[in-house]
């Protein structure tokens, strides 16, 4: 027993070191920080709404502030705040609001960019959207 048990550390020890030795090779390879900000133009009314109710609950008015309700969007991204700035991509997927008293939306999205610079790179967007707030931040996580 004690032999498996010092062969068996001896080969965690080894594969740490050829772990390590593999990692240390891509050292020279430094991250790029890119900072990004980007506004979503969600139309929930008109012409050209881009959100669309697909789930509620029943007998209750489908509005976005209502606990339960679910969305799904197709939003332009542009670079400004202005409707019609320069699209950087689609914010594609759903939201839900997940609180109960109305005032936090759940998002599940992609941004699939369009413009040069990134075109046909996504962003998967998840998380708390408290719609409420002046300024919000949802997760990248992937």
């Amino acid at each position: 027993m004690e032999a498996k048990i010092v062969s068996l550390s001896l080969m965690l020890i080894l594969l740490t070191l050829a772990t390590s030795r593999e990692a240390s090779k891509y050292q020279f390879l430094k991250l790029k920080e890119t900072n990004m900000v980007f506004y979503m133009q969600d139309w929930e009314t008109g012409l050209n709404a881009t959100v669309f109710p697909i789930a509620g609950i029943p007998n209750k008015p489908w509005q976005v502030t209502r606990f339960g309700k679910v969305m799904a969007i197709d939003d332009k991204v542009t670079v400004a705040i202005e409707r019609n700035s320069s699209q950087v991509g689609r914010l594609q997927g759903i939201y839900v609001n997940s609180e109960l008293d109305g005032t936090d939306l759940h998002l599940l999205v992609s941004l699939v960019f369009t413009n040069k610079a990134y075109n046909g790179s996504t962003l998967e967007i998840q998380g708390a959207d408290r719609f409420y707030q002046k300024y919000r931040e949802v997760s990248v996580i992937s």
